[in-house]
């Protein structure tokens, strides 16, 4: 026999379709529901993310202007090495000068000298020209006390020429030039020059 309760019950189609929609309805209600929570939840951690995001942003601007500022004067110290550097080099390469004397004329009698002092501070040689002269037997030396070394050397140079000496630092650096004559006077033009 058959009962009522043997048979599947039979809904129709219209209501097959409003109960699905239900439950989707259902469905997407507790999403939004469980996102909103879920947002709401999360947003004081999203809000603390983003102030640290910031924190971060600010230090690290503050360290990059640290280091140009401290970069800046650094590639200034750099620049001031470095010209300190070519300079010395350069002195030790002996490729600075000093002109001492330039193109001084110079009347002298018979045996006599004209001297000047000058200061060296570095090791190098004094290069002394006599480019013309009224008389033959024209002398030029260079005295000197630096580092234990008593230095005196004279050269003869004739009417004209050029000597060269070799200069340790001193204070005290007596350069001449004299007349060997005797009895005659002469008259030279002189140049001095330091090289170091």
């Amino acid at each position: 026999m058959n009962s009522k309760f043997d048979q599947p019950m039979q809904t129709p189609k219209g209501q097959k379709h409003k109960s699905a929609l239900k439950l989707i309805s259902v469905a997407i209600i507790a999403l939004v529901i469980g996102f909103g929570i879920g947002y709401v939840t999360l947003l004081p951690q999203v809000n603390s993310l983003r102030l640290q995001l910031n924190l971060l942003n600010e230090a690290l601007s503050s360290t990059y202007q640290d280091y140009v500022l401290n970069h800046a004067h650094n590639n200034s110290e750099y620049d001031s090495l470095q010209a300190e550097r070519n300079l010395l080099k350069s002195i030790v390469d002996l490729d600075k000068y000093q002109v001492i004397i330039d193109h001084q004329t110079i009347s002298q009698p018979g045996s006599t000298y004209t001297s000047w002092i000058f200061s060296a501070p570095y090791a190098g040689y004094l290069e002394i020209e006599i480019a013309t002269s009224t008389a033959d037997n024209i002398v030029v030396g260079v005295i000197y006390n630096s580092y234990g070394v008593n230095f005196d050397q004279e050269i003869i140079v004739g009417t004209s020429g050029t000597a060269v000496f070799p200069i340790l630092p001193s204070t005290d650096i007596l350069v001449r030039v004299g007349n060997a004559n005797l009895f005659v006077d002469a008259t030279e033009k002189v140049t001095v020059t330091y090289h170091y």
